[in-house]
C-alpha cells in the first residue's frame, strides 16, 4: 500500500546522501589523478645504462625486458627516439626437451652439477 503523499516512481534523496556521493566522487577523482601521475613517471624514457639488467628474469627475451622499460634507441641524427620493439617470440619453461627448445644449464649447490633447464620458444604472432 502507497501513501497518497509517496508514490513508487518518487526518489527521495536525502542530504546525507546527496553528500556522501559528492565526497565519493571527490575521493574517485583525486585516485584517478593520482594514478595518472604515477603512470606519467613510470613511462619516462630510460637509456640503457639506467637499466639493471641483472633483474631481468630468465624466461624473459631481452627485447620484451627493454621494453618494459621504456629503453629507447635513437635515431642516427638524434633528432628523436624510439622506445625498443618487443621481442617476436615468448619463452615458456618446460619440463622435457623437445622442438624448438633451448637448453640452459643451472649449478646445483647441492648436487654440485650443472642441471639442465628447457625453455620452449614461440612465435607471438604466427601470421604476417
Amino acid at each position: 500500500m502507497t501513501s497518497k503523499f509517496l508514490q513508487k516512481s518518487d526518489k527521495v534523496v536525502s542530504a546525507n546522501t546527496k553528500e556522501k556521493t559528492d565526497s565519493l566522487k571527490v575521493l574517485l577523482l583525486a585516485s584517478l589523478a593520482g594514478c595518472m601521475t604515477l603512470g606519467v613517471q613510470n613511462a619516462q624514457a630510460a637509456e640503457l645504462s639506467d637499466v639493471d639488467m641483472s633483474k631481468k628474469p630468465l624466461y624473459v627475451p631481452t627485447l620484451d625486458y627493454l621494453n618494459q622499460n621504456n629503453v629507447t634507441i635513437s635515431s642516427e641524427d638524434s633528432s628523436n627516439s624510439t622506445v625498443v620493439s618487443p621481442s617476436a617470440y615468448s619463452l615458456t619453461k618446460v619440463d622435457v626437451a623437445g622442438d624448438n627448445t633451448v637448453t640452459k644449464f643451472e649449478w646445483n649447490e647441492s648436487t654440485q652439477s650443472f642441471n639442465p633447464v628447457y625453455y620452449k620458444v614461440d612465435l607471438k604472432q604466427k601470421e604476417f
